[in-house]
């Protein structure tokens, strides 16, 4: 298994370098799919490297049954699903009251919980990006989902139910630090929730984020400080900065 995992980062790292000739190019293709290659660490794809891989995002009705027992749909959450099947598939039709509750969802090798399984796997980023456009949220429930009765694979859907920490007022804001470096420096928010809660698809999810209770000057809320964990979701922001840290590096010079 050494030897494997050795042979592995060895071919890993002639990948990363782009010196193979494109005669390899399907070589290459093929490895990327195999072993998952991101810039962030290698640890947890290396010891998952000769496992089956796992895709939850669209799930067999056939193996829902498997998850859990079935729930009855809170009405707001049923009203955010039709709103979304209305939207994306032109549906308007009355949508199912009942769905599966996920205790786990696997997407790029990394797992996410809901809070009432796994409190610190529901501390999630959602968004389009780091640093520009993300918000700290917690997860209430992965919810299963089938549109009517059909069999088929397309009609079994993956949902996130979250909630949003609150965001920091605007004199509050002031005395947030961390907001001064944005990619490496989080941002503080207050610790409570917010009330209603959110249906998002498992593509919004960005990464997991690092929650540290704190307390700011001159705040009387409690607060919270969150850091997104996974870089690769920050590799665009790191290669403007660099950019721009080099223009101001030529145009000083």
């Amino acid at each position: 298994m050494f030897e494997r995992l050795c042979m592995a980062q060895r071919l890993r790292a002639l990948i990363q370098q782009h010196s193979l000739p494109t005669s390899l190019a399907k070589l290459i293709q093929a490895f990327r799919k195999r072993y998952n290659l991101l810039p962030r660490g290698t640890l947890l794809n290396d010891v998952l490297a000769f496992e089956t891989p796992v895709d939850n995002t669209i799930i067999p009705s056939s193996q829902v049954a498997m998850l859990s027992q079935p729930i009855l749909l809170d009405p707001d959450v049923r009203s955010m699903l039709q709103q979304h099947y209305e939207s994306t598939l032109r549906i308007s039709s009355q949508v199912p009251a009942a769905a599966f509750s996920q205790r786990a969802y696997v997407m790029g090798g990394v797992t996410y919980n809901p809070a009432y399984w796994s409190p610190r796997n529901s501390n999630v980023a959602i968004g389009t990006d780091i640093p520009r456009d993300w918000a700290a949220c917690r997860i209430e429930n992965i919810l299963v989902h089938t549109l009517g009765s059909s069999s088929s694979s397309e009609a079994t859907r993956t949902f996130f139910v979250v909630r949003r920490y609150k965001e920091l007022d605007q004199e509050d804001c002031r005395h947030d630090t961390y907001r001064g470096f944005q990619i490496a420096g989080g941002r503080a928010y207050y610790a409570d929730l917010q009330e209603h809660v959110e249906l998002i698809e498992p593509s919004r999810i960005l990464c997991h984020f690092a929650l540290t209770p704190i307390t700011l000057p001159n705040v009387q809320q409690k607060c919270i400080h969150a850091l997104p964990l996974d870089r690769d979701v920050c590799s665009s922001s790191v290669a403007g900065y660099s950019e721009l840290t080099r223009n101001l590096a030529s145009s000083s010079s």
